[in-house]
């Protein structure tokens, strides 16, 4: 069972539980997921998102801390995002720069001042940063410039360079207005976070899901092998994704035959396994509340563990 690239982020979206105003907005109509690449020993995974346009930066930002929370107890989660129509106004500009500064990996404090003393503009196309005077411009183009653009081009800037210019009169105004915006984005957010938390608590003390396993235990040595990768019928192989389907269908022999669909972002399965009636009596519903993350271990396409 091949997901396409658009269905893939749909079952990331799934796996994020976002608000509905988030999952519904128009951009993720069309968006994809590139690329998966897991790296074992760091436990991380790295995706490329193809999306057409920059997202706002406050959807962005619900998306990105959602998908890190997603991912956190099974590995970190680095990202590049690819946008077909780059449009760049000074309101995305603003709107990314202190998340672009934080992840810009900026060791110079002088630097890092000079960042929080301003947010870029657009003068004539360009996109444009500020120094006091010659010096101060050339540390900064030397010591900050490339990591800057580098920066936004991984959130979906793409191309994007920033020009340096000499101001010394620059104006506060600007630098006042843009913080006393994003003093009030924070503390929606941090609202909004806050209920979500909140909500998603209450469902999990409703409906209490723990660990599931069917079969018998993995070997936790054992490295967990890509879907993309598994082209042919294995022995047996170790895999870890997301369990987006659970199915039961009743057998002539009165057992059950469980169908679960699972994705790794890489590529995706229908695995199966006969189970008895009294099994699937104690563990169907704990599984339909448990769609989420599995390791597995696989043996001629049956699943054998979900947790």
């Amino acid at each position: 069972m091949a997901l396409s690239t658009h269905e893939m982020f749909d079952k990331l979206l799934e796996q994020l539980a976002l608000p509905d105003d988030v999952t519904n907005y128009p951009g993720f109509q069309t968006a994809t997921i590139e690329r998966v690449i897991v790296h074992q020993q760091s436990r991380r995974y790295e995706f490329t998102f193809g999306f057409d346009a920059i997202l706002p930066f406050t959807l962005f930002s619900q998306f990105a801390t959602q998908l890190e929370l997603a991912f956190k107890e099974i590995a970190a989660v680095d990202f590049n995002i690819q946008v077909q129509h780059p449009e760049i106004s000074e309101a995305l500009l603003a709107g990314y720069w202190q998340y672009v500064v934080d992840h810009a990996g900026i060791a110079s404090g002088m630097v890092r001042e000079l960042c929080d003393k301003q947010v870029p503009q657009l003068q004539d196309e360009r996109v444009v940063l500020t120094a006091e005077n010659e010096p101060v411009r050339q540390f900064l183009i030397n010591q900050g410039i490339g990591k800057l653009e580098e920066s936004y081009q991984r959130v979906g800037f793409s191309n994007l360079r920033i020009t340096t210019l000499v101001d010394e009169g620059e104006s506060e105004a600007k630098l006042a207005a843009f913080k006393a915006q994003k003093a009030e984005e924070t503390a929606a957010l941090a609202q909004k976070a806050a209920e979500s938390i909140k909500e998603k608590a209450k469902v999990q003390a409703d409906n209490p899901v723990g660990p599931i396993q069917l079969g018998r235990p993995l070997k936790l040595s054992d490295p967990t092998q890509q879907m993309i990768t598994i082209m042919q019928e294995e022995r047996s192989v170790m895999i870890e994704g997301y369990v987006f389907d659970v199915e039961v269908r009743s057998l002539r022999s009165n057992r059950k035959l469980l169908i679960i669909k699972v994705t790794d972002y890489t590529s995706s399965f229908v695995v199966k396994n006969s189970v008895t009636g009294l099994t699937m009596k104690r563990f169907l519903t704990p599984l339909k509340r448990a769609c989420g993350f599995a390791s597995a271990v696989a043996s001629k396409k049956i699943i054998t563990h979900v947790s």
